[in-house]
């Protein structure tokens, strides 16, 4: 359990992948992938807060909080990097020109992991400081 809260993060990344594929090849108003997008970013959040340990961590530090919220930080920008070379291989490059479909499904899942990066942050800072105030 150990090893999995550590690079929980990572296991997003089948699921950007199949999410990125539903918006391409998928309809243009289509239901599967809105609840596929609610179900990724649900998913997203629940990850991020298992690998962060906010709600069972007892940090008394932001600069605590800082330290491991880096390794974080870094999985969530190789998950990033990861979307973005799927989406220049399926369009060879060259994005702007190819259809919107490409570039919109690369700004919507970059959107969700810097969103979710974002309230994790800012969540397990709240907790730091609501933890520091309990300890004195």
């Amino acid at each position: 359990m150990k090893n999995l809260r550590k690079y929980a993060v990572l296991l997003l990344l089948p699921l950007h992948i199949l999410l990125i594929l539903l918006f391409v090849f998928g309809e243009p108003a289509d239901y599967i992938y809105s609840i596929a997008s609610l179900g990724v970013l649900l998913a997203d959040f629940a990850l991020s807060f298992l690998q962060t340990e906010i709600f069972t961590s007892r940090r008394n530090s932001i600069l605590t909080v800082m330290h491991d919220f880096r390794p974080y930080l870094l999985e969530k920008l190789a998950v990033i990097a990861a979307d973005w070379i799927i989406i220049l291989l399926m369009t060879q490059g060259d994005v702007m020109r190819s259809e919107y479909r490409y570039c919109v499904s690369g700004v919507l899942v970059t959107a969700a992991a810097i969103l979710s990066a974002v309230v994790t942050f800012v969540t397990a800072a709240a907790r730091t400081m609501m933890y520091h105030d309990e300890k004195r």
